[in-house]
């Protein structure tokens, strides 16, 4: 039975050549949009994922921002400016196990570069140890601030390749090791991080404890970044957001509902977004894909219908 069911195919395949190749054809071609589609969207899911992974971290970072709304006296539109009892509430027992390396950096003040007669516009900024792993720094050459260079207030300085390329055009790599000056400050260049020429990047970095100590002799802060381990979804992430920034909240006086008095970035939460929005992606393209291959069944279908007739 199933022998002849397979000759009478062959026979009708023989007899119909035309409409046989217009089938295959069809059917090649709809398989040919679809592989070509889900190719091309996958590559721009992942161009784009590579692309965004240079700047999203996995990490939190929390900054003080304006209020939007009064509270206890105080008006809205009032700024709000994080301290060392944030630091140490975020690095304190209240998160252990769940909170991990924590980091913080200050200031943004101009400074001209200058090695010999060579100059370079940059800004210098004070810094923590696991700054460079939250913000997506990456080293070319030498090493970024240590623990060492806290406590002993070093003056030693991480500038970026752009700055080494003015500094030193021919030889980069030289600045590594050199003392420059930073305004009216001479520090010791001990890394250099990677920057090109679509970079934003024209920080340079020394320990927190010595730009506090030449720069700014408060307990203010500009920036808190730090990791966590624990939450796994989003709902787990804006749970966690909501007890963090309570306390925070009531140390600066915010209204507990303002949504404006602190500034969140959550790179865990980012990227779960990101990979959300690439697999609804992903699932539109085969759905797309799937039914550019119906169509196109489907007309040829009514085009050996009416040839047939």
């Amino acid at each position: 039975m199933r022998i002849e069911i397979i000759h009478e195919i062959a026979s009708s395949l023989r007899n119909n050549k035309l409409r046989t190749a217009l089938t295959g054809f069809a059917v090649s071609w709809g398989i040919f949009l679809l592989v070509t589609l889900l190719g091309a969207g996958n590559g721009l899911m992942n161009s784009f994922a590579g692309n965004m992974q240079n700047y999203i971290s996995q990490s939190i970072e929390v900054e003080g921002w304006r209020t939007s709304k009064p509270y206890k006296g105080y008006k809205e539109n009032r700024i709000i400016e994080l301290d060392q009892k944030d630091v140490d509430y975020t690095d304190g027992p209240t998160w252990k196990g769940i909170i991990g390396d924590v980091s913080v950096s200050t200031g943004s003040t101009s400074a001209d570069l200058a090695l010999g007669d060579k100059t370079a516009n940059g800004w210098l900024r004070g810094v923590m140890p696991g700054f460079e792993e939250h913000n997506k720094i990456q080293m070319s050459s030498g090493r970024f601030i240590n623990r060492e260079d806290l406590e002993q207030r070093r003056k030693v300085i991480v500038i970026a390749s752009s700055h080494a390329r003015e500094l030193i055009p021919g030889n980069p790599d030289a600045v590594l090791g050199a003392w420059i000056a930073a305004g009216k400050i001479a520090y010791r260049v001990v890394g250099i991080y990677h920057t090109d020429e679509s970079d934003f990047r024209r920080g340079c970095y020394i320990p927190y404890t010595t730009y506090k100590g030449i720069y700014d002799h408060s307990d203010k802060i500009d920036n808190i970044s730090f990791t966590v381990d624990g939450p796994t979804t989003l709902q787990d992430h804006q749970a966690f957001e909501d007890a963090y920034t309570s306390v925070l909240k009531r140390n600066h006086d915010i209204a507990p509902d303002d949504s404006r008095g602190l500034w969140i970035n959550n790179g865990y939460t980012r990227n779960l977004q990101m990979s959300e929005g690439n697999r609804i992606l992903n699932i539109a393209l085969w759905i797309l894909g799937l039914l550019t291959l119906v169509s196109g069944i489907v007309g040829i279908s009514n085009i050996m219908l009416i040839t047939v007739k």
